[in-house]
């Protein structure tokens, strides 16, 4: 097992919106990260879906067009696994994607519309759970996700989509730069204190989104390091990045698993990277996984 969980295995058109981010400078120092180059808010935006007129707030940012290098950079990065190489440049169009992971607030609304079926009410999962509305909605399967997407006339980001929203351009090893290494200064992670291995930075389970906000993204997004995994859309192959397309690449064509992206709360350092990936079958309901909506126009 790559983890130890706390669970048993188990858009009418309307006009849109949208503030460019900041581009970041080329002639930076690459290991240099700024405050002052992170990336807008995507400003108001309004998307409509099945969910209108109940839908819930839309807190969104853009991620500009262009290329930047996916999987494992080795000039960086001595913690790539194998199926992260070989690393690879690629090129995506603009999209949005939201600021953080969706929250049991959010996703409760497409249950109440009987749109969603609620996550399993198991240990170390939060839906059901009181105070934990600003909180990732866990123990959700892959076709959960993609239907609440849908839901609100989004869809699952791509695996490329993903990480380049978590490293930007330059293609760092964490979402804020390529150091400090992930700590709980950054992150929600697995680390030590007082001599002994603990899960979500002594908490033992996920954290309200957004709590790190050190740990944010080049464009501004939240969790994109730790705190939980995530579904993306594309089908998982160990070997695919060796045959992806330098343009939009979606993944394999089939598969009978789904690519989680990000290092989780039960994870260490080493695997809290933004090439970081993960897989496991659709029908599963991790209590380390959550998601995050994508919308192109």
């Amino acid at each position: 097992m790559r983890r130890l969980v706390t669970r048993s295995m188990a858009l009418g058109a309307v006009a849109l919106t949208a503030v460019l981010v900041l581009a970041l400078s080329a002639c930076r120092d690459f290991d240099q990260f700024r405050e002052t180059d992170a990336g807008t808010d995507a400003g108001t935006v309004e998307i409509t879906g099945p969910c209108t007129p109940d839908c819930p707030a839309v807190d969104m940012v853009t991620v500009p067009a262009g290329e930047y290098l996916m999987g494992c950079n080795d000039l960086i990065d001595i913690d790539c696994e194998d199926h992260e190489r070989p690393g690879h440049k690629v090129t995506v169009s603009e999209f949005m994607i939201d600021r953080t992971e969706l929250t049991v607030a959010d996703y409760d609304l497409c249950v109440k519309a009987g749109e969603c079926l609620p996550p399993d009410p198991n240990e170390g999962c939060n839906y059901g759970v009181a105070g934990r509305d600003r909180y990732p909605v866990n123990c959700v399967t892959w076709q959960h996700a993609d239907r609440y997407c849908k839901w609100v006339g989004k869809r699952l980001p791509t695996e490329a989509e993903w990480e380049k929203a978590a490293r930007g351009k330059d293609s760092l090893k964490y979402p804020w730069g390529n150091t400090p290494a992930a700590d709980c200064d950054y992150a929600v992670m697995y680390t030590e204190i007082d001599g002994g291995g603990v899960n979500g930075c002594g908490r033992g389970g996920l954290w309200p989104v957004g709590s790190k906000p050190k740990g944010k993204s080049p464009y501004g997004c939240e969790d994109m390091a730790g705190n939980a995994g995530e579904w993306v859309a594309d089908w998982y192959s160990a070997d695919y990045f060796a045959q992806s397309p330098k343009t939009g690449p979606t993944g394999p064509a089939t598969g009978t698993e789904k690519v989680i992206k990000s290092g989780a709360f039960v994870d260490s350092a080493a695997r809290v990277r933004t090439s970081f990936r993960h897989h496991t079958s659709p029908n599963d309901a991790p209590d380390y996984a959550s998601f995050r909506c994508a919308f192109s126009r």
